[in-house]
């Protein structure tokens, strides 16, 4: 999971000479009992203090135990396509909290999984890409509000971001970042305050207790950029964030751009450092510890471009299946011309023919267009220098 406030990017934990052959140590496995492509889950495990364990997915959330017997099931009312659990959930204090697409936020009980209480966060709903519901303090915050695309593969951003009451779901106070957010996962530094970034690699600093900001850097610096990674607190007073310099719709087709990995003082916003002009974008989340024991912080992140469609696929959508088509549809004109009737089983293969061949062409002249790799690589860096 994400780990404790102040450890959402780093972890005091570690293997400690266990093996990492997961496929060789299972110990347990779960798929929904009506077939394992009912539902997906979103996002990741939480780990209570007694080991159990807690997973959102778009139909509901579910408690396990160590063993992995479902120890009870909340379901989502209604369950759509237009209406699921978008987001990872958080814990506290007895509650497990999380939101549906819908605009709704919702409270479980830990123990038995009853509905505690269940709040309209916005009548426009909340964005479906896994983003993070978080608690601390006894406030809940998520981002709400998604606009409209910008284009046809634009997704949306969230423009609001609302803090509630986490034990009976009233508003708090909202938010209105100037750059929209997206999988939105503030952190904590324990001063009553929250940090996060923005979906182009800005940062804010807010007050818990009122919303009112402390800070906001770097939310120009990249106006058209996009990433759907996110940032990570160090324990040294630094808040990192991602970028990368590729819009959404670029991203989607593998037009990776550069990518840059920024630190900035929690205290004022400075910037410290920043890694611009990677060879990749980096639309993942970097973490920060020691590589080995007596070493300076790190942070590592992976750098790289989001994956499409393999190969074959591609090379199915954007030249087999278009040149399909068009040699069909000169087939047919080719056959209504030429055939006479007593030859209409023949004039019948002059489309197919002409569909197969103008499917080759096709495939052969999208090649050149076509990934069938994805560079991407894992960097560390010096925390306090970069």
């Amino acid at each position: 999971g994400r780990g404790h406030p102040r450890h959402y990017g780093q972890s005091p934990y570690s293997f400690g000479g266990a093996s990492c052959n997961l496929s060789a140590n299972l110990r347990w496995s779960w798929q929904h009992p009506d077939g394992r492509y009912n539902t997906i889950i979103i996002g990741k495990p939480l780990i209570d203090n007694e080991r159990n364990i807690y997973i959102s997915s778009m139909d509901g959330v579910r408690k396990f135990d160590i063993d992995g017997r479902v120890l009870w099931t909340w379901s989502v009312f209604n369950f759509t396509d237009k209406r699921y659990v978008p987001n990872n959930p958080a814990i506290m204090d007895g509650r497990l909290y999380n939101c549906l697409t819908t605009g709704e936020l919702f409270a479980l009980s830990m123990e038995t999984g009853e509905l505690l209480w269940e709040v309209m966060a916005s009548a426009k709903g909340i964005g479906g890409d896994t983003a993070f519901v978080t608690a601390t303090q006894g406030i809940v915050l998520l981002d709400v509000d998604p606009s409209q695309p910008a284009g046809p593969l634009s997704g949306r951003k969230n423009n609001r971001i609302v803090a509630f009451d986490s034990s009976d779901g009233s508003e708090l106070w909202d938010f209105t970042p100037d750059v929209g957010v997206w999988n939105f996962l503030p952190h904590f530094p324990d001063d009553g305050t929250a940090v996060f970034q923005t979906w182009n690699g800005g940062a804010y600093r807010l007050n818990l207790s009122d919303g009112m900001q402390i800070w906001s850097q770097g939310l120009n610096s990249n106006v058209d950029g996009w990433t759907d990674g996110g940032p990570a607190l160090g324990p040294n007073g630094l808040f990192y964030t991602t970028s990368s310099t590729a819009t959404m719709e670029k991203s989607a087709f593998s037009e990776a751009g550069s990518g840059g990995l920024a630190a900035r003082r929690v205290s004022d916003g400075e910037l410290v450092w920043n890694r611009s002009g990677l060879e990749q974008g980096i639309y993942t989340y970097p973490v920060v510890g020691r590589l080995a024991e007596g070493a300076p912080l790190s942070v590592v992140t992976g750098v790289g471009s989001l994956a499409y469609f393999p190969l074959q696929i591609q090379y199915f959508i954007f030249g087999a299946m278009p040149g399909a088509m068009v040699g069909f549809a000169i087939g047919m004109l080719w056959a209504l011309c030429k055939c006479r009737r007593q030859n209409l089983w023949k004039c019948l293969l002059r489309p197919m023919l002409a569909a197969a061949i103008c499917a080759l062409i096709g495939s052969v002249v999208v090649l050149p267009f076509l990934k069938s790799a994805y560079p991407y690589s894992v960097q560390a860096f010096d925390a306090e220098t970069g």
